[in-house]
């Protein structure tokens, strides 16, 4: 099994038995490192999209973020098996050994442990040795340390933590030199200052010592108007009468002046998660304002706004050192604390005598900001319920904070003391996912991922919620999530999870009660809304349910809106997510969700195929016409609705695969096989197909599983996995064969012959392609040899038999049934008169084949750049392979993407910027290299080649030169096989050879004229 390291500190590096991956995108670095910073962890798209496009993503950045991910893996190699996709998001699991922040945070928390100084100092210095540079150093400001300044800090605390270890062990003389450096970096860390005082002093440089304490006073003043912290303070008095005991490691406590000292907080949840925005933005207002800073965190009850308090409360305890004090304020309950009892819990935390504290509010109020007045005190103020409850009990000079939390936004308190609010939201899936993973245990959430998501959404992502279903749950190890989640869902336990803090808002009581209360049309129209297994629906779907007229269903879906328990969104409606599990436990008990589930899957069917009528029948497609009439005006609104139903689809097919009826499953998958080939919609796509699939495999329906394996191999040869596509593309011709599909069966074995073209085993490519255009000649099907054509008109132009392509290239023309193949037979003709030197009608017909329909090929975009190229036409030449580049990478067209990278690269080196021909060529190599795609291979060292003759790289260019001319005659890629003969030509007479400039002169000279090959302009340059 192979060795895999990942590394973060420093640039983000994969290693693979040692060897290091390439990932030469900062796209694909960045997204990588925003997976590992959050390793074993759920990472929201959301926040991956921030990271990646950095606040301005690309239009479809769903699909985008499909496509990075598709481009990571298929980088990665075995390392990409770590990626998954879960309910949530994203996830990388990685163990400590394979990376080095978790090695990091693994050998801090043993140096913690360790009461041997020496020992500790070997574990911590161990750990800081990870840190390469600077860590998560990259390109891009997505790989950049500036974005996740808890790293650093991690980094900060266990220097501390090994320098205190250092100072214990006498090494005072030897910590100065990187105490001095440190401060420069954190001139704000006190206990840093601390040490490099203790140290300087302890070397024998009081005044040096001395100087430091008045530099950091200096700087805090500045920065932020505040005096060192009371511990800084007492050890510059100890060290300017010289009685530093000779072992003290942290100063001595100063003087009793009568002050005492409260941490009041509550425990911090071990497990709090998420919230960082929040918790960054509230710690930055407390401690950097130099007013006393206000912060309120207000939220609906159960939110988890004490929760955040206390959190914040604890990270802030160096920030405070004479205290931190947390007060209730019972706002929420029927007896709220009065201020005037505040006020005398709070003077007497500060060491005050009950006979020393006045009668009356106001003398209170003006006695404690006195007695806070130069001291540090963060002081937490739990469930306020107004502002006049809380302006008595505000401290009055900078060096204190003060943090409320409340239900209400306490908005007069942004107008009298300038407070800063934050409204607390519902946890989104990715943090609730975590939550459960901290309170059940990573391996066991992992296991039922989407069980995970299920009890979450139970939960309304509520994290007081989650928590109560967390706990019962750890007091049933036995159970499994799942099955805890369906016990919720079917109401036995949804009353155990109280929303809010009151008893009578249990959710399942409050569901139940509207549910009772509604007519029984109604009420069965909402059971049965609860076997729809996607987010939306809409009003037909719901008369299918019913089997009823729309309007009338209408009608009923208005009775639900009016009581709450459905929404109108534009014509659709939906559920909350709690009233849709609570539907769905409804629908299990309903004895007429079985009929309705299978009205709702027909109906689904006979629409989509509808549908797709206009622009998307597949040519060859094993299920045949559902519908009887059109409920469709246009193509405009035919795709309106496959857009607006995609996901809903996506379920419908996943829910029949997994329950019935699996006939349905597969057809249903069928149907929408060429939607989503030519919108690109390769996510969905896989999700239909391999769904499909094991509905097929589940019924043993040999002519649904050959469909099935026919829209995967359509899918893997789109995206670049050309192996793949043949498997799939062979089982499923057996499998049409075996019911007697014989068009199926044609169709597949051309687009073996296609797949093998694509991998440049061209000789396997004409027998495929052949053999699948003689059966559809058999069966009389003359307008089904477009796509076989089309491939083998590319063959024999790879082949150097270009009058054979040309031919092909016709015929494929004249029995097309469509523009879009239309399109593809002019791209090969054109090419093919490129080759053929005659670039006026190459021109003619490549111009028409981007302009005769809306979305052109991205071919079209690279062969019209490689005909201005060989006009001699750079500029242009250079805008059209960035076009087809753009499209490739926006479509995950993996091997497009490595043509489009030669194309860019043979029009750079027309240009005369060869730097830049490089780079493209070595790109393109790589993916072909990967890929196992030859002639494009040969392509790129071709490409390398042409470069370093155009710079006079002799040497370079012979090499590369040899290497494709072998290539090409083993492959029988005559073409490139004259180009290559005619480069090394060149190379040889530059170098004086003449001799094998004249061999390899006959040789191109013979392919000439074997093939009519006229070679470009551009090769003589």
């Amino acid at each position: 099994m192979e060795q895999l390291r990942f590394r973060v500190f420093g640039p983000t590096e994969v290693r693979v038995d040692g060897v290091v991956v390439p990932l030469r995108a900062k796209r694909l670095r960045a997204l990588l490192t925003a997976l590992l910073v959050e390793a074993n962890r759920v990472v929201a798209p959301d926040a991956l999209i921030d990271t990646l496009w950095a606040g301005d993503p690309p239009a479809g950045p769903e699909q985008a973020l499909h496509t990075a991910f598709s481009r990571l893996r298929g980088a990665l190699g075995p390392a990409a098996e770590l990626i998954r996709t879960v309910p949530g998001g994203y996830l990388i699991e990685v163990a400590d050994d394979q990376f080095d922040l978790a090695e990091f945070r693994a050998l801090v928390e043993q140096g913690k442990d360790i009461d041997d100084l020496r020992e500790r100092v070997r574990v911590l210095t161990k750990a800081l040795d990870l840190w390469r540079d600077v860590p998560l150093a990259g390109g891009s400001a997505a790989e950049s340390i500036q974005g996740r300044p808890w790293l650093l800090l991690e980094r900060l605390r266990t220097m501390e933590k090994l320098n205190e270890a250092r100072l214990a062990l006498g090494e005072h003389a030897a910590v100065v030199p990187e105490l001095t450096v440190l401060v420069k970096e954190y001139p704000l860390g006190e206990r840093i200052w601390i040490h490099l005082m203790l140290a300087l002093y302890r070397s024998g440089r009081q005044a040096e010592a001395l100087a430091a304490y008045r530099e950091l006073a200096a700087v805090l003043a500045e920065e932020l108007g505040v005096e060192p912290a009371t511990e800084v303070r007492a050890l510059h008095q100890s060290i300017l009468r010289g009685e530093v005991p000779a072992g003290q490691v942290a100063p001595a406590q100063p003087a009793d002046d009568g002050w005492r000292t409260h941490w009041q907080l509550p425990m911090d949840i071990s497990d709090f998660v998420g919230r960082e925005q929040v918790v960054d933005e509230i710690t930055t207002r407390l401690v950097n304002d130099g007013a006393m800073p206000v912060a309120v965190v207000s939220g609906p009850p159960g939110v988890g706004k004490s929760a955040l308090s206390v959190h914040i409360g604890h990270r802030l305890r160096a920030h405070f050192p004479d205290g931190h004090w947390h007060v209730r304020l019972a706002g929420a309950s029927s007896s709220p604390r009065e201020p005037l009892d505040v006020l005398a819990e709070l003077l007497g935390l500060a060491g005050l005598e009950p006979q020393a504290i006045p009668e009356e509010l106001d003398p209170r109020a003006a006695l404690l900001r006195s007695t806070l007045a130069d001291r540090r005190v963060l002081l937490v103020l739990d469930d306020a319920r107004d502002a006049r409850q809380v302006l008595p009990l505000l401290p009055g000079t900078a060096g204190n904070a003060v943090l409320i939390t409340s239900r209400n936004e306490l908005t007069a308190l942004a107008v009298s003391v300038g407070a800063r609010g934050t409204r607390l939201a519902m946890l989104d899936p990715a943090e609730a996912t975590t939550l459960l993973s901290g309170m059940l245990g990573t391996e066991r959430v992992t296991a039922e991922p989407a069980a995970v998501n299920d009890l979450a959404e139970i939960c309304g992502r509520l994290p007081l919620a989650l928590r109560i279903a967390a706990g019962l749950l750890k007091s049933h190890p036995d159970k499994s999530i799942a099955e805890y989640a369906e016990e919720l869902r079917t109401g036995d336990r949804l009353e155990g999870l109280a929303i809010g803090d009151e008893p009578d808002t249990a959710v399942a009581a409050a569901f139940a009660l509207s549910y009772d209360s509604l007519k029984p049309p109604v009420r069965r129209l909402f059971a049965l809304l609860g076997v729809i297994p996607g987010g939306d629906f809409t009003a037909p779907a719901a008369a299918a349910l019913l089997e009823c007229p729309a309007r009338e269903a209408g009608r009923l879906l208005d009775s639900l809106v009016s009581v709450n328990l459905v929404q109108r969104e534009r014509g659709r409606y939906r559920m909350h997510d709690l009233i849709r599990l609570y539907a769905a436990g409804r629908a299990e008990v309903e004895p007429e969700a079985g009929p309705a589930w299978q009205r709702l899957i027909g109906w689904y069917l006979r629409t989509a195929d509808a549908a797709v009528d206009f622009a998307h029948r597949a040519h060859v497609r094993l299920t045949e016409r559902l519908f009887d009439e059109n409920p469709f005006t246009d193509a405009a609104q035919a795709g309106s609705w496959l857009e607006a139903e995609e996901l809903n689809l996506i379920a419908v097919v996943e829910r029949a695969a997994d329950q019935g009826p699996h006939e349905s499953a597969w057809q249903l998958a069928d149907v929408l096989r060429q939607y989503c080939a030519r919108r690109r919609r390769i996510g969905p796509w896989r999700r239909f197909a391999e769904a499909g699939a094991r509905a097929a495999a589940a019924a043993g329906d040999r002519g649904g599983l050959g469909a099935m394996h026919h829209s995967l191999g359509v899918l893997n040869f789109s995206t670049g996995y050309h192996e793949k596509a043949i498997a799939e593309y062979t089982a499923g011709s057996q499998c049409y064969a075996e019911v007697g599909f014989g068009m199926g069966e044609a169709a597949l074995v051309c687009n073996t012959g296609m797949a093998n073209l694509e991998m440049g085993r061209l000789g396997r490519a004409v027998d495929h392609l052949s053999r699948g255009i003689e059966i559809f000649r058999a069966l009389g099907r003359t307008d089904r040899l477009g796509p076989g054509l089309h491939s083998l008109s590319d063959v024999y132009r790879n082949l150097g038999e270009l009058d054979n392509a040309m031919r092909a290239a016709n015929e494929s023309w004249e029995v097309s049934p469509d523009p879009f193949q239309q399109q593809i037979s002019l791209i090969n003709r054109g090419a093919t008169y490129r080759l053929l030197g005659d670039l006026d009608n190459a021109e003619l017909d490549l111009t028409q084949a981007i302009t005769m329909v809306e979305r052109p090929v991205v071919a079209a975009y690279y062969e019209v750049a490689l005909l201005y190229a060989d006009r001699g036409r750079p500029a242009e030449a250079l805008e059209q392979a960035a076009i087809s580049l753009e499209i490739s990478r926006r479509d995950g067209l993996e091997w497009h993407e490595a043509v489009s990278l030669n194309v860019l690269g043979v029009a750079c080196t027309l240009a005369g910027r060869y730097d830049e021909a490089v780079e493209n060529h070595a790109a393109a190599l790589d993916i072909a290299v990967r890929l196992k795609h030859h002639s494009t291979e040969a392509e790129a060292r071709l490409g390398l080649a042409a470069a370093a003759l155009a710079r006079n790289d002799l040497s370079a260019a012979l090499d590369h030169g040899h290497h494709v001319l072998s290539q090409a005659v083993e492959l029988n890629l005559r073409i490139i096989e004259a180009r290559a003969s005619r480069l090394l030509a060149e190379a040889h007479c530059r170098s004086n050879n003449a001799v094998e400039a004249e061999l390899h002169n006959a040789r191109a000279a013979e392919v000439a004229a074997a093939t009519g090959y006229l070679r470009a302009v551009r090769l003589a340059r």
